[in-house]
């Protein structure tokens, strides 16, 4: 099976290797995956024919437009908030209940779980972390600290029904009902909900290595 997938298996390594490596931005490495993955599937593979790859763009417009208006409508949502002061009136209320960095990274975990069970995780970020942000800063949470919470807790909910992207992808490529693997999923949600818990109350699980290779970062 690794001889028979080692050429598919570098798709993730041009990506991750070409964004850690610095040699691309995440953009790029993602156009680069795209036509590398093409000319596996059509020249070594043979599994994608011409029509195939016609119905495959259009496939790929039809999904981008979908996440496009989603990412587009949630900016304007975003700067509307902006605009009326939602984000200090947020800290002048929630401000006051808590100045504790890990309790209120609990309350951004709990929000973060929640929307992330009912929407994808661009738009999430575009109309709450605006909104969390302010509250972060007001009790002293690093911003990368934030960011990575954030990123991990949406993570969350790409696995977690009714809207879990990924375990709907996975499900349909699998040819079966979403519901089906729910048993076996529920382990892989305790264990991220035990690095979540981790990463609040350690802040060093996230920060040691960037302030080990990244010090100007958290210089006063």
């Amino acid at each position: 099976s690794l001889k028979d997938s080692i050429l598919a298996l570098m798709s993730p390594i041009i990506i991750i290797g070409g964004i850690v490596g610095g040699f691309v931005t995440p953009t790029e490495a993602s156009l680069i995956a795209v036509l590398y993955s093409m000319f596996i599937g059509m020249a070594i593979f043979r599994t994608v024919n011409m029509k195939k790859f016609v119905e495959l763009l259009t496939d790929t417009a039809r999904l981008s437009s979908i996440v496009l208006f989603a990412v587009g409508t949630a900016a304007i949502y975003a700067w509307v908030l902006s605009y009326y002061k939602i984000p200090a009136f947020l800290v002048s209320i929630v401000g006051a209940l808590t100045t504790s960095p890990s309790v209120m990274l609990l309350l951004v975990v709990g929000v973060f779980l929640i929307v992330g069970m009912f929407i994808d995780a661009v738009p999430a970020i575009i109309i709450f972390a605006p909104l969390l942000k302010p509250l972060a800063d007001n009790v002293g949470v690093n911003p990368l600290h934030f960011a990575v919470v954030g990123c991990v807790a949406l993570a969350y909910g790409l696995i977690t029904p009714p809207y879990g992207l990924c375990l709907l992808i996975t499900s349909e490529i699998a040819g079966i009902n979403c519901m089906t693997p729910l048993k076996e999923v529920a382990a892989f949600l305790g264990v991220m909900m035990l690095v979540l818990l981790l990463m609040i109350f350690i802040p060093d699980v996230t920060l040691l290595i960037p302030k080990i290779f990244m010090p100007d970062l958290f210089q006063a």
